[in-house]
Parts: structure tokens; sequence; C-alpha cells
């Protein structure tokens, strides 16, 4: 073909299985995926059938929480453009306020909680206010 140049080591490609030049430890490890590979083929319904049953039950939680929290906000969005905003931050005090007195914040919230726990109260310092009234009256 004229105009058409191609490089001197063109070769149609007849077999895309043959080995190609490289490190020859390339093949082994390509040799051991493939095996692992084919060995760990499963079904999808099989990968399903193997997720724990509570796994299921916490993403159906879930999905349930979320259509509540969108029914919910369209609902108060209808009473008046601010109540769902101000209700979001009432919960989201509600939810700080749980995780001050039990401790149960996630830990990337442990220092920010570490700071404000003291102006708060917390189970612990309930515990040891209901511990001093109670050896007070067995005295």
């Amino acid at each position: 073909m004229p105009g058409v140049t191609q490089p001197s080591e063109w070769r149609p490609a007849t077999n895309n299985l043959r080995a190609r030049p490289g490190p020859p430890y390339l093949s082994g490890v390509k040799a051991l995926l493939v095996v692992t590979l084919a060995a760990a083929q499963t079904s999808v319904w099989d990968q399903l059938k193997s997720i724990p049953k509570q796994t299921w039950i916490n993403i159906g939680i879930c999905v349930l929480t979320v259509v509540v929290i969108i029914k919910v906000w369209r609902g108060l969005k209808k009473i008046n453009e601010f109540v769902p905003y101000i209700v979001g931050v009432l919960a989201a005090f509600l939810i700080f306020f749980y995780w001050v007195y039990e401790r149960s914040e996630p830990s990337f919230l442990t220092p920010i909680v570490d700071k404000l726990a003291p102006f708060f109260p917390s189970k612990g310092t309930q515990d040891q206010i209901k511990e001093k009234r109670r050896r007070g009256r067995d005295v």
C-alpha cells in the first residue's frame, strides 16, 4: 500500500496466548493469578448467600431509614421552608449529646468530644454521683 508505513518487525497477531517476552517471574505470577481467579470464581448468587443475615437486616434498616427521612423532610418542607433545617439541627444535637453521655462517638470525633465532654454530663460522672449518694445513705 502506498503511503502506509509499517514497522520493520510487524507481524499479524495470530496467537495471543503465546508467551510474550518479559521478566521470567511475571509469567509465573500471571499463571498463579489465572489459576486463583479460575478456582475462586463463584456465581453472584453464591456470593450473596454467603453474606450474613445480620448484614441484610442492617442494609434493610438503612434503606428504610433513608426513605423515612426523605418523606419526613418533604412533609416538613410543606409546612415551612425552614422547619426541616431546624429539625435536622435538633436531631444533630440529640445525637451529639447521646455520644457525649455514652461516649460512643466515632473515633474521628473523639478529640472534639474529649474537649467538650467536661462541660456536659456523661454516664461515667452520673454513676460516680449515684455512688456517692448511695455511700452517704449507707453511713
